[in-house]
């Protein structure tokens, strides 16, 4: 079977030569006729695993914001993303950011 680039996403997986996985955790691995099957333990060859979710900071009162930043809305509980915004943080908003 020949690997084509729309077998991977690298936004999405990581991907191993060779990975170990602890009780309770799952990966796929790329079998011999071509497709992507979950597995538990431990996986020889190509294997992926989905990446953790990203990890965020919290902003400080008066640090500027940045393209990419998120705003926490206490009316829907809910993170929202603002691209456009280029203020300082305000007193009493809650404000996250990517972490590199």
């Amino acid at each position: 079977m020949k690997l084509t680039a729309d077998m991977f996403d690298f936004e999405k997986y990581d991907y191993f030569g060779h990975l170990h996985l602890h009780p309770g955790e799952c990966a796929e691995w790329f079998n011999s006729i071509g497709q992507w099957v979950e597995v538990r333990g431990s996986c020889g060859g190509l294997c992926r695993k989905l990446k953790p979710p990203p990890r965020y900071i919290l902003l400080n009162e008066g640090e500027k914001l940045q393209a990419g930043d998120e705003v926490f809305f206490n009316s829907t509980k809910d993170w929202c993303l603002y691209s456009t915004i280029t203020r300082e943080v305000l007193p009493g908003e809650v404000w996250r950011r990517k972490a590199p």
